[in-house]
């Protein structure tokens, strides 16, 4: 564990149903090297790397093999990185599989390759651990393109290529085994691989590593940004941690740095917010989820006839049985945000975050059946669990409906850290009594 603590890599996993791909210790650094000697990794008569290394006799190679392994962690830097995993069948290695980049902060782009051993081959485990690492680099790091190359003549190879999506982008003669040969070179960029995007794959340990991967700028740790919900138990949060339930929003505002909330921040005095109009005229045809906003004469009101009182007062209507039931949550966010927390938290609203997250695959993406159908949780069961590579999980004091929402509101709360995020809030900023932003950022 002291290791792992130190570089994290030796914790990362990527597992698909077939295949794990686990970054090696030196002892199966050391079986890599031995097995590529004693059963092969291609026909001698065929060289298909461009480093020619398995042409080096033993125990050159495998001395050589340990060498290029210890390598690539001495050499590693944020800015120019080569993780080579061991590729697991049954709990035995059958071969590695590689991912690097160069500037990945910058040019989000990665390079892949690979080998198995030769009893292995032919049985579907490279399209398997390709598709795995490629996994890792889009959903996990956040890539907009994977490029890899083999000779025109390496069959295998490019089968798996073409299998997964890649196109052509050029030539390029080189010299192998002191003969010119064409090398072809493939891309795959972030959307052809979206469209193939498999729910089946996981990821495991990979927050420690980011900033190995150069994912944050400057070196630090990425903000850590919750999604929360109210909840009977108190507050649902969840995060690339996990979900778990808070007594208090307090102690979430200070454990976090971007916080998401499915909860109205800012509010109207005598009239409907803006925020709102927008986002139902977002969720066409459903946006009678966004109800209005209770005006902030209700949230004193010690019971639902009084702040019903209170609210024909100030806007000349009552508010709904469902709105009365946030009115305590409501109070409780009031009184510990302020408009100094608006660039780290900010209202969301899950449906809003459903719908943007469809039309990021499709334009013509609807929003999801009602939450409250089999069709709806199913829905939003399966986005959720594809976009975070988890299996739900309801901690006491919540319900799926509410474990949901706050993985929808981390998903925004995500892009708001980034600043990939748009804002629901009309032609021009809404501020209320006490100045904060009437909003719904999506």
């Amino acid at each position: 564990m002291l290791l792992q603590q130190h570089w994290p890599l030796f914790g990362l996993r990527v597992r698909t149903p077939r295949i794990e791909l686990r970054y090696p210790t030196d002892d199966e650094v050391a079986e890599i090297a031995e097995r590529s000697v004693d059963e092969g990794v291609h026909d001698p008569a065929y060289m298909p790397f461009t480093i020619e290394w398995t042409d080096v006799a033993p125990p050159l190679q495998q001395r050589r093999s340990l060498q290029f392994h210890w390598g690539l962690r001495a050499n590693w830097q944020s800015t120019a990185w080569s993780c080579n995993f061991a590729v697991f069948v049954d709990g035995r290695i059958v071969g590695t599989q590689s991912v690097g980049a160069n500037e990945f902060a910058r040019l989000r782009s990665v390079l892949t390759g690979s080998f198995l051993f030769l009893p292995e081959q032919g049985k579907g485990i490279g399209t398997e651990m390709r598709a795995a690492v490629l996994h890792l680099a889009f959903a996990g790091l956040g890539a907009d393109l994977a490029q890899t190359g083999a000779w025109e003549d390496n069959v295998q190879s490019l089968g798996v290529t073409r299998k997964l999506g890649y196109e052509i982008e050029g030539h390029r003669r080189m010299l192998s085994r002191g003969a010119p040969r064409e090398m072809v070179g493939y891309r795959l960029d972030r959307a052809t691989w979206a469209k193939r995007r498999r729910n089946d794959i996981t990821i495991e340990g990979l927050e420690p590593c980011l900033e190995l991967f150069g994912v944050t700028p400057t070196g630090r740790s990425a903000p850590r940004c919750a999604g929360v919900d109210g909840c009977r138990g108190g507050w649902v949060v969840a995060s690339r941690d996990g979900v778990r339930v808070e007594s208090s929003i307090a102690s979430v505002i200070e454990s976090f740095d971007v916080v998401g909330i499915d909860m109205p921040i800012g509010l109207p005095v005598d009239r409907s917010r803006a925020a709102d109009v927008e986002a139902r005229r977002y969720l066409r045809p459903r946006g009678s989820t966004v109800f209005p906003t209770p005006p902030r004469a209700c949230i004193d009101a010690p019971d639902y006839a009084t702040a019903c009182a209170d609210a024909r007062v100030a806007t000349g209507k009552a508010i709904s049985k469902q709105a009365w039931n946030i009115v305590a949550k409501m109070k409780e966010l009031d009184n510990h945000v302020g408009p100094e927390h608006e660039q780290r938290i900010a209202e969301v609203h899950p449906e809003c975050s459903f719908l943007a997250m469809q039309r990021l695959d499709s334009n013509d993406a609807r929003p999801f059946e009602s939450k409250h159908t089999v069709v709806g949780r199913e829905q939003r069961t399966t986005v959720v669990q594809r976009t975070f590579d988890i299996v739900i999980r309801v901690p006491p004091g919540a319900q799926l409906d509410d474990v949901l929402d706050a993985y929808a509101v981390l998903w925004t709360a995500e892009r708001f850290a980034r600043g990939d995020h748009f804002t629901l809030q009309g032609p021009a900023a809404e501020r209320d009594a006490r100045g904060l932003l009437m909003r719904i950022v999506v």
